[in-house]
């Protein structure tokens, strides 16, 4: 063999077979989620697949390394898999991040042979959150112990309904099997058992007649699991390690009387679980179900119950099994003419903690509440969670996080626009998660958003409008600013000249709409002034670099140059607000220093809807035709009217208080502080703490705040010792027993509103209250107020 024998060409053969000749560094062929992807997940895996195997011990905090936008690491684990040639990396649970994320993979990896890659690097843009989409109406969802989400849904028509369910993962929505149902089947609700399978239960409806459906996953198909019940309504739920629950309600006819009843999953059977809870009513909805622990459900549901005049009110109930049920019941605060509304109820609980969140319709808006639960009973966690107080917020859904803190998402019309918010509870007050809305869509209606968190602390939420939508949270980790920066007012100005809204250049008008200068700051007020139903959109526009002072009355002061625009619209087809329509826009304008520098102006808009022009200085009304066939009279005031409101005794500023401007604000999607944005955004400095308005809408709040509120914002300009009307005091700081609303000379009557004169005052529009710029009477300060009256004894 010429110098070498055959053993030698043997051991040559083996060298190079075992690759110690190697010498070409490993390479990246694939990554997953792909380079500069979008709607990436934060928690999501990334997998990176190398054309070689790599040395474990190379793989380190140093040279696989994830950071922020702002360079910051974030923590992350990272592991290869058997084979040495897949990496998955994974950030850690408790961890937020708004904008770019980039994995950077260092020389430091080398292959088997030692061989070192060339340094790579990859990079998303994380949204605040990250959306994906499917099929279908009424969602529910789950995440397994393992971080595996599934969504169910129901899609086709009424009668003929059926289910699918889905898997969300890092490359999207993946269907397991085929559609299930045989009749009409609905309103699916899905959880996990015990080994991590999917287990799916809804209401099957055929006829006249409903029963409770279950199947079950087993990887490819599937498969049948026994009816828990005749009934309807199901939701399915199950504590960490165990088998699933499933809560159902049956009518009245199978047992003589409705029911609520839990049955757990035991070798393929439904077992009872607790005993049946009785209802007297009827259950509105879906019941709630959750486990605090294996053997201790916990049931929450709205009841309705009759009133006089053919009413209904319904009331929450919470029951927990601890062997027998412990109930409590949560009243919600009746309107005197008007049906009180339950729409959504929402449980969660942890071991002994118990919350529970609701929707009420008080008569005239929607909120939506939380509190917890125990052995005392019901106590509130903060007021309304609304971000606009008379808008119309519902459909809570709840969850405990990690450290047991409520985190509770809903759904709110603002304005025109339909927005998603979280919140979550920090032990003294609800704080924004992140503050950007969930939804991407603001036009469309958003139904039935249901929540969950992975890992016990991020926000998963699934929601219908049109189809499914799942948004699972990236951050940022604490909540935004509604706006970054304020914006120049270059181009915007009104100087009293000005005979169109156009000409002031503050707004650009087309198809009936006003949109904004950058300049002008948006805000909206605890309280409003009441203006017949009107609905309105503020602005403050401030000259560049200045900011507003506190005055000695709570008002701000505010330098020449400020000018206060609102903005007054109707619904044409009330409910509607896609036939909003703009009827004035109104300027108060400080032109130098001291109370006569301010004046007010008005803009009526023309019915074309292509533009705004500038009243007289004369009082006049217009009636603006409805949908309906009848007309809404809108009142414009001369510029004496608004000197008369707007004067130095409690102002000139009256919206522009602290205790008013102490809410949350919707900046176009963000849920931000709307004192805190001021303060960042150098419209005023730092405030301290106040005690903010209470809203006359806030069913949670006592009826005395709520009738303190609404006199605040609508009389006590007049109404306080330097005002037009100096014998009653009605500002918000006032006590009670100081503002003479009681005693001798008392303007009410305890016990009865009928003789009490501040009802009779805003009762009516003869010499009536307020006086100016309203032509009809308030229905809900006539609630409000009317309830207060009878309800107080000794007006103290």
């Amino acid at each position: 063999m010429r110098g070498k024998s055959w053993v030698a060409w043997v051991v040559v053969l083996l060298v190079s077979c075992s690759g110690d000749d190697d010498s070409s560094p490993p390479t990246v062929v694939a990554i997953t989620p792909s380079d500069g992807a979008a709607e990436v997940w934060l928690h999501d895996p990334i997998t990176v697949t190398f054309s070689e195997a790599i040395d474990p011990d190379s793989v380190s905090a140093t040279t696989v390394v994830v950071t922020a936008e702002d360079g910051s690491v974030l923590p992350a684990a990272a592991a290869l898999d058997a084979t040495g040639t897949v990496l998955t990396v994974r950030a850690a649970d408790d961890i937020a991040v708004l904008g770019g994320v980039r994995l950077a993979l260092a020389a430091g990896i080398t292959d088997r042979a030692g061989n070192a890659l060339v340094e790579t690097t990859f990079g998303w843009t994380l949204p605040a959150w990250s959306r994906a989409d499917t099929s279908g109406l009424t969602p529910s969802l789950a995440i397994g112990e393992d971080g595996r989400l599934v969504v169910a849904s129901s899609i086709g028509g009424a009668s003929g309904r059926r289910i699918i369910v889905n898997e969300l993962g890092a490359t999207g929505m993946t269907a397991l099997g085929g559609e299930l149902g045989e009749g009409d089947a609905a309103l699916p609700s899905i959880t996990f058992d015990a080994q991590g399978r999917p287990v799916l239960v809804w209401s099957e409806f055929t006829d006249a007649t409903a029963a409770v459906r279950a199947a079950r996953w087993d990887g490819s198909v599937w498969l049948p699991l026994p009816s828990p019940g005749d009934g309807a309504f199901a939701v399915a739920a199950r504590a960490p390690g165990a088998e699933p629950v499933v809560a159902y309600t049956t009518s009245a006819s199978l047992a003589g009387t409705a029911q609520v009843r839990l049955r757990r999953l035991v070798d393929d059977t439904w077992q009872p679980l607790a005993a049946d809870i009785a209802v007297a009513g009827a259950v509105v909805g879906l019941p709630q179900l959750v486990m605090a622990t294996s053997e201790r459900p916990v049931v929450a549901f709205a009841e309705t119950a009759s009133m006089q005049g053919g009413l209904t009110n319904p009331s929450v109930r919470v029951l927990r099994w601890t062997g027998s049920w412990l109930e409590t019941s949560i009243a919600v605060q009746a309107s005197t003419n008007q049906a009180t509304e339950i729409t959504r109820v929402a449980v969660a609980a942890r071991g002994d903690n118990v919350v529970v969140a609701y929707d009420t319709f008080n008569g005239f808006s929607y909120g939506v509440y939380v509190g917890g639960i125990d052995d005392r009973g019901w106590f509130p966690l903060g007021g309304e969670l609304d971000v606009d107080s008379a808008g119309n917020a519902q459909a809570p859904a709840l969850a405990l996080d990690a450290d047991g803190a409520p985190i509770v998402a809903w759904r709110e019309l603002v304005e025109d626009n339909w927005r998603g918010f979280v919140a979550r509870w920090n032990g003294k007050a609800w704080v924004a998660v992140g503050g950007g809305a969930w939804n991407a869509d603001a036009t469309r209606a958003i139904v039935r958003p249901m929540m969950t968190l992975a890992a016990d602390r991020t926000p998963v939420i699934a929601w219908a409008d049109e189809s499914i939508h799942v948004a699972r949270w990236n951050g940022p980790a604490v909540p935004r600013f509604g706006i970054d920066a304020r914006a120049p007012l270059t181009g915007c100005s009104f100087d009293g000249t000005q005979t169109t809204l156009g000409a002031t250049g503050c707004f650009t008008i087309a198809n009936g709409r006003a949109t904004p200068h950058a300049g002008l700051v948006p805000f909206d007020i605890v309280s409003e002034l009441w203006s017949d139903g009107a609905r309105k959109r503020r602005w403050i526009a401030l000259p560049d670099g200045q900011s507003l002072t506190v005055a000695a009355n709570g008002a701000w002061i505010a330098p020449p140059g400020t000018m206060l625009v609102k903005e007054f619209a109707i619904e044409t087809t009330t409910g509607d607000p896609r036939t909003r329509r703009v009827m004035e826009t109104r300027f108060l304008i400080n032109s130098g220093s001291g109370i006569t520098s301010w004046q007010g102006y008005s803009f009526r808009w023309r019915a074309e809807g292509n533009d705004a022009d500038l009243l007289p200085d004369a009082a006049s009304t217009v009636d603006w035709p409805l949908d309906n066939g009848m007309a809404h009279t809108h009142s414009y005031p001369s510029r004496a009217q608004c000197a008369r409101c707007h004067h130095a005794s409690n102002g000139p500023l009256l919206g522009v208080r602290t205790g008013q401007l102490a809410r949350r604000f919707d900046y176009d999607g963000v849920m931000g502080d709307q004192l805190e944005t001021f303060a960042h955004i150098g419209v005023i400095a730092q405030p301290s703490e106040v005690r903010g308005f209470v809203s006359p809408h806030d069913a949670s709040a006592p009826l005395e705040q709520r009738m303190r509120g609404y006199l605040a914002a609508n009389c006590s300009h007049c109404h306080n010792p330097g005002g037009e009307r100096p014998t009653r005091d009605f500002r918000w700081e006032t006590p009670l027993a100081q503002t003479n609303l009681c005693g001798p000379d008392s303007e009410i009557v305890a016990g009865h509103p009928e003789q009490s004169v501040l009802f009779v005052r805003i009762s009516t529009r003869v010499n009536g209250m307020p006086p100016l710029a309203t032509l009809k009477t308030d229905p809900l300060a006539i609630d409000v107020i009317g309830r207060w009256i009878t309800g107080e004894v000794n007006c103290l």
